[in-house]
């Protein structure tokens, strides 16, 4: 058994919060088992605070040593991306940006934006595609210099 590449771990006062990223779950232990975990590995885990190393094993954060979370996470990517129940869509409204982030190489296309019939024929393509396809996912993603510098034209769209 070793532990899983995707724990985290935020000690406090006298507890230890504990997410993992792989399963999406979160347990609480004592800072004995995490200094245990940490310090000891996941055998003298399992000897000496064996409930919590139950619940850990349960919760996904100790995991068999044939695991390889990375390839299962490899391997569901390709999956999703060819699955004929997946539709992806990227809209792109503008290349404006209000953020100015440093660290950004973008080069911003002031005053760039969809027209009006631009959103609407792209809203309606996106209806239209929910409509007929009621049994797939839609992956819709937002994207640009700072798509929510149009958030009212956007949100118009959940309904």
């Amino acid at each position: 058994m070793k532990q899983s590449f995707y724990n985290i771990f935020i000690p406090d006062k006298n507890k230890v919060l504990c997410f993992n990223s792989f399963s999406n779950s979160y347990v609480i232990i004592s800072p004995q088992a995490y200094m245990s975990l940490q310090n000891e590995g996941v055998e003298s885990l399992a000897k000496s605070h064996s409930k919590t190393f139950e619940a850990l094993v349960n919760s996904g954060f100790i995991i068999d040593d044939s695991i390889d979370q990375l390839d299962i996470i490899r391997n569901e990517n390709k999956k999703e991306r060819i699955s004929p129940e997946i539709d992806y869509l990227m809209v792109y409204p503008t290349q404006n940006c209000n953020l100015k982030c440093w660290y950004c190489y973008e080069t911003h296309v002031l005053n760039s934006k969809m027209s009006k019939e631009v959103l609407e024929n792209t809203k309606n393509y996106i209806t239209n595609l929910c409509q007929k396809s009621t049994n797939r996912i839609l992956r819709l993603t937002f994207f640009g210099g700072e798509p929510f510098l149009y958030y009212k034209d956007i949100t118009r769209w959940r309904n």
